[in-house]
């Protein structure tokens, strides 16, 4: 194994290893617990016959409210690769899947994140729409085009 580097921890019950775990993974969720308790206070607010706006106020504020909550509930995926890890140091089971399994899942959070904007709120979504039917017409011109052509 010459030119090699493998890092890494054999026993995660060394007490600097399970202070750094911890540390990663239990402050995490007094915090999203604070914000499902927020989201409830805000709903109610909006929900209010004294609260006046218009409708159209209303929905979008609605379209923000729901993004907000996806994008926060987005960060409980972690759980699945914290288990992944713990499943994979305690030696319950041992596969490459399970190994790549924890830093696909750490990537995807803020990969999907972006993507809950496009999808849910109104004036992205057509922008993207719009920018992406225009390709797809130009890309049906030009292989039409081409196919006339032949």
């Amino acid at each position: 194994m010459l030119g090699s580097c493998v890092s890494g921890t054999l026993d995660i019950f060394v007490p600097g290893t399970l202070f750094s775990i911890f540390h990663m993974t239990l402050p995490i969720c007094p915090v999203y617990l604070g914000i499902l308790i927020l989201r409830r206070k805000i709903v109610r607010s909006l929900e209010a016959k004294d609260f006046r706006v218009t409708k159209e106020t209303r929905k979008l504020q609605k379209q923000l409210l729901r993004v907000l909550t996806i994008q926060a509930c987005l960060p409980c995926v972690y759980l699945i690769a914290v288990l992944s890890y713990t499943i994979g140091q305690l030696g319950l089971f041992h596969h490459p899947i399970l190994e790549y399994l924890t830093f696909t899942i750490f990537m995807l959070i803020p990969i999907t994140s972006p993507l809950t904007y496009f999808i849910y709120v109104t004036p992205y979504r057509r922008c993207f729409q719009r920018i992406f039917s225009k390709r797809r017409q130009n890309l049906v011109v030009v292989a039409t085009l081409n196919s006339s052509t032949l």
